[in-house]
């Protein structure tokens, strides 16, 4: 699954959340359903916020719980605690990530009225045509800013004014998130770590100092330091060490 596809789930999985009246049931979808404002995605990020609308709050939210806070904030360009969605698109648009067609893991504003009024994340993209997972709205057409809600929800983004950006996280930077990796990729990042190690080893002298201490306890005899390692090589290192551990 990559990184989309998870924040994706996660914004799916609240679909059906219902905001509260009072403090109470938060977590629950659907119990202590009201008008005011109150949620668990508050509950999650600042508390002291509840009451205030949330949608910008539930994008914050699904990128905290996909993929932490330092990643999560990196990936909304820092925008994860704004809450104003004018701001939350203006970190996009700062670093040059903000874009007229969307893709899958975008993050959509919606103008209301005159400026910026509502987000949501764009789950799927289909022809002229896309799809959105959106708190604090409604099942009814078109945009609904505090709706009381999850939702999923589609529109046109051709030649609609309510359609403002989309903004795009930068997804290689959660690429080490993504444990679908090809072999190719697999052996780059072996190569590249063997190097790294050598290069801070030579620079160190730590090759030399554990090919001293290995040679001087007699669990190896130090030869052939960057020889490949067999696995009966190992046994036998490990069969040092414990005789050696035994003896006191």
């Amino acid at each position: 699954m990559t990184a989309k596809e998870k924040l994706i789930a996660t914004a799916r999985a609240e679909v059906g959340y219902l905001e509260k009246k009072s403090n109470s049931n938060l977590y629950d979808k659907t119990a202590n359903a009201g008008q005011n404002n109150y949620t668990k995605y508050w509950a999650d990020m600042t508390p002291s916020f509840q009451t205030e609308p949330w949608c910008d709050c539930f994008v914050g939210w699904c990128f905290l719980k996909t993929f932490g806070e330092k990643l999560g904030n990196a990936l909304l360009c820092g925008g994860m605690f704004s809450y104003y969605t004018p701001t939350s698109a203006e970190c996009f648009q700062k670093k040059g990530q903000y874009y007229k067609v969307p893709r899958p893991g975008d993050v959509v504003y919606f103008n209301v009225g005159k400026k910026i009024g509502h987000t949501a994340i764009v789950a799927w993209v289909n022809g002229d045509r896309f799809g959105t997972i959106e708190g604090n709205t409604s099942g009814a057409s078109g945009v609904i800013p505090n709706g009381g809600g999850v939702c999923e929800k589609s529109y046109c983004y051709i030649n609609n004014s309510y359609v403002n950006g989309f903004g795009r996280p930068d997804w290689t930077l959660a690429e080490e998130e993504d444990f679908c990796m090809s072999y190719e990729k697999f052996v780059e990042y072996q190569h590249r770590y063997e190097n790294e190690v050598k290069a801070e080893g030579a620079a160190k002298g730590i090759e030399q100092d554990v090919q001293a201490w290995a040679r001087a306890t007699g669990i190896s005899d130090g030869n052939q330091p960057q020889a490949p390692l067999k696995r009966w090589q190992l046994w036998a290192i490990l069969r040092a060490y414990d005789k050696r551990k035994k003896e006191g």
